[in-house]
């Protein structure tokens, strides 16, 4: 059932605003980090209800708008939730979104269009042969070079027609549209990501979306099978689901000596009909951290950076570990220029355009010649560390507002 959490005091809006803030059983009056916001909203005189995305009492019609913000069991149920999605009427982040976010092999797209990610490889239950996203010289960080491949989903998977030259011109989101300046003061300049831009025709629903490397892309028949999948020959290389949030089945292993518990991990997924995915543990993690860039739209309905923190290692311990989000090491940080610029280039790859977007966080870790590279595009049911940014609450209620 819906927790009402409607304002105590006068209306700012009159009595008809109202927004479900989605959440699951385990955090039925929602999840403490988005309290701020809940609190921000009913200050302007919102009526907020906390509801599960699987209530099934829930009438979603009734609300102006409905936010996404902790249904964190959904990985365990994710056709279901993504149904759930496509029937909410007034969603956000939007139902395709949510399709394309949930399941992480997005970061082949990501990686086919230039963006520097971790080297990744996915193993699938059903076929033979794998295929790596990321750039293959990476590949040596953990130890070989082999294990990540030269196939970072194919140089031709979106084609030099696909994203053409022109599709997102240079200047789109060009070096010094997210420069120290331009965010500096919480702007990402007027144009940064307008509609132009990345408008619905510069990557449209199709140029991205579930036509252009859609799930039949880099489905199931593009991977590798799990019964069939050699663990890497030495380094440290982390394990984990490509549907999954809070580091749920997720574990780092040294190679030789975990080699046939990583193997197990990797069957286990691919045997209960999920894709692994494995990716090089980087030493970074446990020196600089990542770097989690949060954005927001402005008052122009532009997608804008808001703020930074710092998230400190989660996966501490080798092995199959179970790990407690509680036990997150979060502080706030100032992205650096070079760290704002990716985010910037990685939201101009959102299907759709990214002024589709309520939020967004971009988080980065430093690659091996301390350049940025993107670890993942949260736009689904990301924490967004509002308790770590005062004023971050509010102008996300601003936004949520400018939609009603």
């Amino acid at each position: 059932m819906a927790v009402d959490v409607a304002p105590e005091h006068g209306s700012l809006m009159g009595p008809s605003a109202r927004v479900a803030l989605v959440t699951c059983a385990g955090f039925p009056d929602l999840w403490e980090d988005d309290h701020p916001l809940r609190d921000a909203l009913r200050e302007r005189g919102v009526v907020v209800d906390a509801v599960r995305w699987d209530d099934p009492a829930a009438d979603w019609s009734v609300y102006d708008l409905t936010v996404i913000r902790s249904p964190w069991d959904y990985m365990n149920h994710h056709e279901r939730f993504l149904s759930w999605a496509r029937s909410v009427p007034r969603l956000a982040n939007p139902a395709d979104i949510v399709e394309w976010n949930t399941d992480k092999r997005y970061l082949s797209e990501l990686a086919a269009a230039g963006i520097p990610i971790i080297p990744t490889e996915f193993v699938g239950p059903d076929a033979v042969g794998s295929r790596a996203a990321g750039p293959a010289s990476l590949g040596s960080i953990a130890g070989d070079s082999a294990a990540v491949g030269s196939g970072a989903a194919g140089s031709g998977a979106l084609g030099s027609g696909a994203l053409g030259s022109g599709a997102l011109g240079s200047g789109a989101l060009g070096s010094g549209a997210l420069g120290s300046g331009a965010l500096g003061s919480g702007a990402l300049g007027s144009g940064a990501l307008g509609s132009g831009a990345l408008g619905s025709g510069a990557l449209g629903s199709g140029a991205l979306g579930s036509g252009a490397l859609g799930s039949g892309a880099l489905g199931s028949g593009a991977l590798g099978s799990g019964a069939a999948w050699t663990p890497p020959a030495a380094g440290e290389w982390v394990v984990k689901p490509t549907v999954s949030a809070g580091s749920r089945d997720t574990a780092r292993y040294l190679m030789p000596e975990q080699s046939g518990a990583a193997a197990a991990h990797v069957r286990r997924l691919t045997g209960s009909g999920r894709t692994a995915m494995i990716q090089p543990y980087l030493s970074a993690v446990d020196t600089a951290g990542e770097t989690a860039v949060l954005c927001t739209p402005d008052a122009d309905g532009e997608l804008t950076f808001s703020h930074g923190i710092r998230k400190g290692p989660m996966l501490t311990a080798r092995g199959d570990v179970p790990v407690d989000m509680n036990d997150e090491q979060i502080t706030p940080r100032t992205p650096s220029e070079a760290e704002l610029d990716l985010a910037a280039r990685v939201l101009e790859f959102v299907p759709g355009g990214a002024k589709r977007l309520l939020y967004a966080r971009v988080d980065l870790i430093p690659g091996p010649d301390g350049a940025p590279m993107l670890i993942e595009l949260e736009l689904t049911e990301p924490s967004l560390f509002l308790l770590h940014a005062p004023g971050a609450a509010s102008r996300l209620a601003d936004a949520i507002l400018s939609r009603i």
